[in-house]
């Protein structure tokens, strides 16, 4: 993939590289990208659209493709690899299983515990999946050095809980975090968590309520032990799984292409 040569052509296929380095079975980005001035860097709004911050988002990929090919200091570059890493993560909200729809996803996001949930799997999937990312739509060519700089993470409150129970499903299923943070990105709201308790054999009420708390902390070892606290009550409650986590089906996909549910 030679990858796009403008902004524009960016914005036309950003998304189409999403679903390709996910394996996901849609996305439900509607093609339409509006200017945010409400100060917040981004958001993926139910309609499909996905509305973007112009001085942090939008501006600094459009100047990043006006100076194609140039050597940027490493300030420039991570301006511009956080603004690219906002596209990824926004992303990541609309991946989900082919016939989802943003109408059970957002009946689901007023659940506790799903906003907390979805966020730090979005967050840590776009940053674990970024230099990727970058390198499928050939960014790493229209400003060398992009992949060696760091990002800056969003969602510290989120994030360090998410990987604390990704790593405790790894452990007790056999699986890789990246694989399991992939399934979760590929799934809408509507099943994260019941996706989560599949794995477990759990229920997930316990796990949802630990996770809801994430939203009055800010520091990274709190959220931590939330999302140990929350493993572990997943644990605690084996084998008595609720009907949500029965009825709500995944789609797992394998590096050859070859699903299942």
């Amino acid at each position: 993939m030679t990858g796009p040569q403008t902004a524009d052509e960016l914005f036309a296929c950003h998304a189409l590289a999403a679903l390709e380095l996910s394996g996901a079975g849609q996305t439900g980005w509607n093609s339409r990208i509006l200017e945010l001035t409400s100060g917040r860097l981004a958001i993926a709004l139910w309609d499909g659209s996905l509305a973007l911050d112009g001085p942090e988002v939008l501006n600094p990929i459009e100047e990043m493709y006006g100076a194609a090919g140039a050597r940027h200091d490493p300030v420039t570059l991570i301006r511009y690899r956080d603004a690219l890493a906002t596209l990824l993560h926004e992303q990541s909200h609309f991946l989900g299983p082919a016939g989802a729809s943003q109408e059970a996803a957002r009946a689901a996001f007023d659940l506790p515990g799903a906003l907390e949930l979805e966020e730090g799997v979005a967050e840590a999937w776009a940053q674990d999946n970024l230099n990727a990312y970058l390198h499928l739509l050939g960014v790493d060519r229209i400003a060398p050095g992009i992949t060696e700089v760091p990002s800056t993470p969003s969602y510290p409150q989120y994030t360090p809980a998410l990987r604390e129970l990704v790593d405790g499903l790894a452990f007790d299923t056999g699986r890789r975090p990246p694989e399991l943070l992939t399934e979760l990105s590929n799934q809408t709201a509507e099943c994260q968590w019941p996706l989560v308790a599949r794995l477990l054999g759990t229920t997930e009420e316990p796990m949802r309520q630990e996770f809801a708390r994430l939203a009055e902390i800010s520091g990274v070892n709190e959220s931590r032990e939330i999302g140990r606290r929350a493993l572990s009550e997943g644990r605690r409650w084996s084998g008595r799984t609720s009907a949500a986590t029965r009825t709500c089906t995944t789609t797992r996909v394998e590096p050859d292409g070859r699903s299942w549910t």
